[in-house]
């Protein structure tokens, strides 16, 4: 994420405190970018270290790699500690960020062209439960859930309630996109996403989609290289050969899926879709790599699917759909744990509570006969907050926010 000085944050630069509303902030950030001097986020007593890159003719005041927990809660930079998610596992590996030059180098565990054989490791988007998954590289699945977390929409506070939109949603993950690097060229022009569709505009669009494939794809691969796409499914339906995925805001272009990709989904997937087509207050974001062929045609290579609520918020079931809906009309602020290239077995907080106190609070969901697990949190287990469905169907009373009487 980057950051700015906001009226709440202050940055200190070169000795001296700025807000948003200074006048000197921006030169202060070029002159300490020219002298490579780090400014400190003081958003607590003690400040957090961040640095600064250069985008265009302007810069950004990002946090410094593996500092996100050191901010306060509140702050734009705070990032919940690696270890509550999958995060820990792929960071410095299949994660590189350079300070120096403020770029995201990010490793893959599939192709991005055609004929290539993908790296031996758990199956494509979505690790098994039965084998360890590689944290050297990242899945489909683990690739979506860091631009999601970068993105910020994994995490959720009450002023968002009425914000969060498809183009919303696809702003904050072309934001997120900035500064990332992939196979040697950047994130955004491999990764296209659906931009909101009108009827009246729709020539211009499909000229702009069209073009935005072509810049995909005028690298060093050529039209062998594969596109990424993320976008919302609106429907998974039969053909004459295969089936085909449609996706919201891309109506002219239906993405087709052979009958082998199909059973892949079927069986991967195959629970997330029932509840999805079962409830129409839940989303399913896709993430795939196309493959455009010379006709014109897009075929879905590979795929992962991502549950979310209707505010986007990741959720793995309907449990955590009822918790994280509950925490939002109760006006509470948290961030939601993903869990990158880790099984969906893993033990993992369903949310983590920032408006407590000055600690996050994890909230985690049990089933029957599974263990309880302290989430990283020190202290007896059985005095943190969890819920098991199969015992109440009522969910505890949250811990009180700070403050509160």
């Amino acid at each position: 994420m980057n950051t700015l000085a906001t009226p709440q944050v202050q940055l200190q630069i070169e000795g001296r405190l700025h807000s948003a509303n200074s006048t000197e902030l921006g030169a202060s950030i070029g002159n300490a970018y020219s002298r490579r001097h780090r400014p400190r986020c003081m958003c607590t007593s003690t400040g957090a270290e961040m640095y600064i890159a250069r985008l265009g003719d302007g810069y950004l005041v990002k946090r410094m790699p593996g500092t996100g927990s050191e901010h306060a809660p509140t702050c734009p930079s705070y990032e919940p500690a690696a270890e509550f998610s999958g995060l820990a596992q792929v960071l410095g590996t299949a994660i590189v960020e350079d300070p120096e030059t403020g770029l995201t180098q990010l490793r893959l565990d599939f192709p991005m062209s055609k004929g290539t054989k993908r790296l031996p490791s758990a199956l494509a988007g979505e690790p098994s439960s039965s084998a360890k998954s590689s944290g050297t590289r990242l899945s489909l699945r683990g690739l979506l859930h860091y631009l999601w977390d970068q993105a910020d929409l994994s995490s959720w506070s009450p002023d968002q309630k009425d914000g969060r939109t498809w183009p919303f949603v696809r702003n904050m993950l072309l934001r997120a996109m900035t500064c990332k690097t992939l196979c040697g060229r950047q994130l955004s022009q491999q990764l296209y996403i659906p931009e909101p569709f009108f009827v009246d505009r729709r020539e211009a669009i499909n000229a702009r989609r069209a073009f935005s494939w072509q810049v995909a794809q005028s690298g060093p691969l050529g039209r062998s290289a594969m596109i990424l796409i993320i976008a919302e499914l609106k429907e998974l339906a039969p053909t004459r050969f295969g089936h085909r995925a449609l996706v919201k805001h891309l109506p002219d272009t239906p993405l087709l899926v052979d009958e082998q990709l199909f059973r892949k989904m079927s069986r991967q997937f195959g629970e997330d879709l029932l509840l999805w087509g079962a409830s129409d207050a839940l989303r399913a974001i896709l993430i795939g790599t196309l493959v455009v062929g010379t006709n014109g045609t897009a075929q879905l290579n590979e795929v992962s699917l991502m549950l979310t609520n209707q505010a986007w918020t990741p959720v793995a079931n309907v449990y955590e759909q009822q918790l994280l809906d509950l925490l939002m009309s109760e006006g509470r602020s948290f961030n939601k744990p993903l869990a990158y290239n880790l099984a969906r077995s893993a033990e993992l907080p369903s949310a983590l509570l920032k408006d407590a106190g000055p600690n996050i609070v994890p909230l985690q969901i049990t089933l029957a006969g599974e263990p309880l697990s302290n989430c990283g949190r020190p202290g007896p287990i059985e005095s943190h907050w969890h819920w098991d469905p199969s015992q109440s169907a009522s969910i505890p009373p949250f811990p009180s926010t700070a403050g509160s009487s």
